[in-house]
């Protein structure tokens, strides 16, 4: 009984130390680009939260809050740049080995997106919670269980 009662001692003690210290880290990374009114925002992510707000400023503003153990935060990047009038933020940005199939290529991030008023969106999430409040463009939505 002695036995039992150390080990579940232990467990209760060191999981969340463990848990805590190998597995989650937070990362927070804040972004402003200027922008003009009727271009397009895409992004791309797996799993956390997007929530795009209109704004009368000419920029899109970017905070991420990224959770992930500290080497998938090291080898995988937010990745937030132009192609034309488009911007495009990829939450999951990494280079390719093909090592990568055998690892877990994940990091969920929550993005709080600040957009002039007049923006197009181009949305493509797998697993994240998305909230697009006073936005006036088109917007295109794919997701598998987004919500």
């Amino acid at each position: 009984m002695r036995k039992i009662l150390v080990a579940a001692a232990f467990v209760a003690f060191a999981a969340p130390a463990f848990g805590a210290s190998l597995f989650d880290e937070t990362e927070k990374i804040s972004r402003t680009v200027a922008f003009e009114p009727g271009g397009t925002l895409r992004v791309k992510t797996f799993s956390g939260r997007v929530t795009i707000t209109a704004s009368d400023k000419n920029e899109v503003a970017v905070e991420a809050v990224r959770h992930a153990s500290r080497d998938r935060l090291d080898r995988i990047k937010l990745d937030i740049h132009r192609e034309g009038s488009t911007l495009v933020i990829d939450t999951n940005h990494r280079e390719y080995s093909w090592w990568d199939g055998m690892r877990n290529n994940v990091v969920e991030t929550d993005l709080d997106i600040a957009v002039p008023r007049r923006t197009n969106l181009d949305l493509n999430t797998f697993s994240a919670a998305i909230t697009v409040d006073g936005v006036e463009g088109s917007s295109r939505v794919h997701g598998f269980s987004s919500r």
